[in-house]
């Protein structure tokens, strides 16, 4: 399914996405569009899914295992084609066969190396972690088209490209 959503920047971001029960509207992809280029910003994966939030940031949840969590609340930069931080919390191994807990507030989110930059982490508890996520704007459903119930025919956009949509 696919979505065009304006983040208030005057452009849509295309969403490729799909409407499960147990996890509504996950982002597959986001692309944006910026400086006459298409920007692939996200995409989902098996351990690890986007969604947007009801205040229009973007909810990032990964999983590399029992002690390896990641959540994180990100916002499109309006000036240069990222994801900024917003907030984050994740887990980690530590010593002894504890796990340890961080908190992050910078950074971005690079789609190329599916890594994140430029964070400075601070070690919280597991509680303070569980604090900070529940304070977190719910996650919102966004308007979907079902590739089924596409038609090019009825698409008054029909010979428009991907980023001729994105540019208007």
């Amino acid at each position: 399914m696919i979505s065009l959503y304006d983040y208030g920047d005057g452009t849509d971001e295309l969403l490729i996405g799909v409407d499960a029960e147990e996890d509504p509207n996950i982002i597959y992809d986001l692309y944006t569009y910026m400086d006459d280029q298409i920007i692939h910003l996200a995409t989902s994966g098996e351990r690890f899914f986007y969604q947007l939030c009801e205040d229009n940031t973007i909810y990032y949840f990964g999983s590399g295992g029992a002690d390896i969590n990641a959540y994180y609340r990100y916002q499109l930069d309006l000036n240069k084609p990222v994801l900024s931080i917003i907030e984050g919390v994740y887990s980690e191994p530590g010593e002894n066969r504890g796990i340890c807990w961080y908190h992050s507030t910078s950074g971005i989110y690079n789609p190329e190396t599916h890594s994140w930059e430029g964070e400075e982490p601070t070690e919280i508890s597991k509680e303070e972690a569980a604090v900070i996520r529940d304070s977190w704007p719910r996650r919102a459903g966004f308007p979907l088209t079902y590739f089924s119930e596409y038609s090019p025919d009825e698409n008054p956009n029909r010979d428009l490209t991907f980023q001729d949509i994105l540019k208007k």
